[in-house]
């Protein structure tokens, strides 16, 4: 009876065991294979990580548009990575190519105003609509194809074409510029008295947009070679002011310098300026005795 009675409980325990055995087999399986899995994924995803934030890149790449347009002179200038700058001296299949794109709208952008207010405004329309900045030689010559002669216009004729302000240097009014071309205003809105109770019915929308950054750039000079550049790090408790209005006369330098003449107490200020109403104002402080301890005012240095 006893021995009968241990058979089929060491038969319970044994099986309960194998059971056991085996759960702890396939938990430590799983386990392991997770494990390892995450790791891969860990080491794929440290592998694939960008430099810089995906906004970071875009604006780096602003940077990159905006020394183009300040220092190619009369080139078109393309969003495309790695795409050189073109002349009207470089190869004419180049230059081919590159108009017979075609894109929805590109920005017409005379030599004239290749400068920092405008060149800040067109590289970023050629960034983020994926065009080109083009210059008034690229209406004005001839493109040959198979011994046929083509304009501009005949090659891109569904082609908006973007204008800055009223710098149009007479492109629409060309004997060659088509009527029925569709043309798209980006009007400086500091010059809203030029008010012609829109005569011709023109659709106005309101939009903004960024410009390029310098602190990313100055952030990844520093990534590159910190010895040589590096950045202060953020005071909130002694805070500092930037202004920065190039040529314009119309940013409000004057008043900021009249402004912080007065109030000796306001933060640091450093003005950077180029027009010659800032500078005169600058100085005459200076002459009438007001030191401008808390100014640091660049002339001429961008």
């Amino acid at each position: 009876m006893t021995a009968t009675g241990l058979k089929p409980l060491s038969f319970r325990w044994i099986l309960m065991g194998c059971i056991g055995a085996l759960v702890l087999f396939q938990s430590v399986d799983v386990f392991l294979t997770y494990r390892a899995t995450s790791l891969l994924s860990r080491s794929k995803r440290h592998a694939i990580r960008p430099l810089v934030a995906p906004q970071e890149d875009d604006l780096l790449h602003m940077n990159e548009l905006m020394t183009e347009c300040l220092t190619r002179g009369d080139a078109i200038v393309s969003s495309r990575y790695m795409q050189p700058p073109l002349w009207r001296e470089s190869d004419a299949k180049d230059i081919l190519a590159e108009v017979m794109r075609c894109p929805e709208a590109e920005v017409f952008l005379p030599i004239g105003i290749r400068s920092y207010g405008y060149c800040e405004d067109a590289m970023a329309y050629v960034k983020f609509l994926e065009t080109r900045a083009m210059p008034m030689w690229v209406y004005e010559i001839d493109f040959h194809i198979d011994g046929k002669t083509y304009s501009y216009h005949d090659l891109c004729p569904h082609t908006a074409v973007i204008l800055m302000n009223h710098y149009w240097d007479g492109l629409p009014d060309r004997h060659d510029f088509p009527s029925t071309k569709k043309l798209i205003l980006m009007p400086n809105v500091e010059m809203y008295d030029r008010d012609d109770n829109n005569r011709r019915n023109t659709s106005v929308y309101y939009t903004s947009h960024t410009t390029s950054d310098p602190t990313v750039l100055a952030k990844e000079a520093a990534k590159v070679d910190p010895f040589t550049y590096s950045a202060a790090p953020r005071n909130w408790e002694n805070l500092t002011f930037f202004h920065a209005n190039g040529h314009s006369t119309l940013k409000n330098t004057i008043e900021l310098l009249d402004c912080w003449s007065s109030r000796p107490d306001f933060p640091p200020i450093s003005i950077y300026s180029s027009d010659a109403g800032s500078n005169d104002t600058y100085w005459r402080h200076l002459r009438d005795g007001r030191p401008m301890l808390n100014v640091q005012y660049h002339s001429g240095e961008f």
